[in-house]
């Protein structure tokens, strides 16, 4: 499990990161605290997480979280394929 927790803190896309104990640290060192969907995102980063694709309120929930994305101006982006949702660059913000 440890293992698990140094990686998922190693990882880096678009400046943003998990930061110890909780939260997100932004590409410029500030901290997002209270975001626990886009921390689990971003710990399954690349394989992304897997969602039940019936599930009526996902669609909802991914226009949630890209508008927390787009209003951070992080160039990142909620996707859904093939059962999972993944974060993902989208290029320069």
């Amino acid at each position: 499990m440890a293992e698990d927790v140094e990686r998922a803190l190693a990882v880096r896309l678009a400046g943003l990161r998990l930061a110890p104990g909780g939260g997100l640290v932004l590409p410029d060192g500030r901290f997002l605290p209270g975001a626990p969907a886009l921390e689990a995102l971003l710990s399954a980063h690349p394989d992304g997480l897997p969602v039940h694709p019936g599930d009526r309120r996902l669609a909802a929930s991914v226009r949630l979280l890209n508008r927390r994305l787009e209003r951070r101006r992080l160039p990142l982006r909620v996707t859904r394929a093939e059962g999972r949702l993944a974060l993902s660059e989208t290029g320069p913000a």
